[in-house]
């Protein structure tokens, strides 16, 4: 069997198992497998174990589950809701309103959570009543949301970072630092695009007056 034929055959059968409403990781799991047992019969699979225990025994991966329980202290305890508020207080008044709070407040929530789904998740509970209610443009709103939500798996700490350094060997620290620039050019650049698409299309969002507040 030819290594094309191989390839087919396996993604045939991933498709299936998910298909069969399985979870990704066990639809994988069995895929590959089923897949060693083609190619070298028992033999590669006395080793799973010992592979298995070399890959979930590591110092580094203690790290993502202190990260997602972070991430639920933030959220249930109402303080994601605080500090979501106070960024519409500061960015309230730019071209825009609100949806530079979805960028912000994704950018700066990926530097504590490390997931992109949990930040996404964690701003979007927040903003997406009170922007919706405030009639600012769907799309933009769920679009915002979105982009902001790439950020978690960028700016450190990164649970993917994490994942990929315990697998390659490479130092988590330096993955980290790389990771900064890159993660701060792109919540530029999406704010950026919220302020020209305002500008060129002011019904995305109302005109609100704006609040007298005090820095405090």
């Amino acid at each position: 069997m030819t290594w094309g034929v191989e390839g087919l055959l396996y993604i045939a059968l991933l498709l299936i198992i998910l298909c069969s409403g399985q979870f990704v990781a066990f639809a994988m799991g069995i895929t590959g497998v089923i897949g060693l047992f083609i190619i070298g019969g028992t033999d590669p699979l006395r080793s799973l174990g010992q592979i298995a225990w070399n890959n979930v025994n590591s110092f580094e991966l203690t790290a993502i589950p202190l990260f997602i329980f972070m991430g639920e202290i933030l959220l249930l305890s109402g303080v994601s809701e605080k500090f979501f508020n106070g960024l519409t207080v500061l960015l309230r008044g730019l071209p825009g309103g609100l949806l530079y709070s979805n960028i912000a407040g994704t950018a700066l929530f990926s530097a504590v959570c490390g997931s992109s789904a949990a930040t996404a998740a964690t701003i979007g509970t927040v903003s997406i009543k009170e922007m919706v209610g405030r009639n600012y443009d769907r799309p933009m709103v769920f679009g915002s949301l979105a982009a902001g939500g790439t950020l978690g798996i960028l700016i450190p700490p990164s649970i993917a970072m994490i994942l990929y350094g315990s697998i390659t060997g490479a130092p988590v620290a330096s993955l980290f630092m790389a990771g900064v620039i890159p993660g701060i050019i792109a919540t530029l650049v999406f704010m950026a695009y919220i302020a020209v698409r305002s500008i060129l299309q002011p019904s995305i969002y109302p005109k609100e007056e704006p609040t007298p507040r005090s820095w405090k």
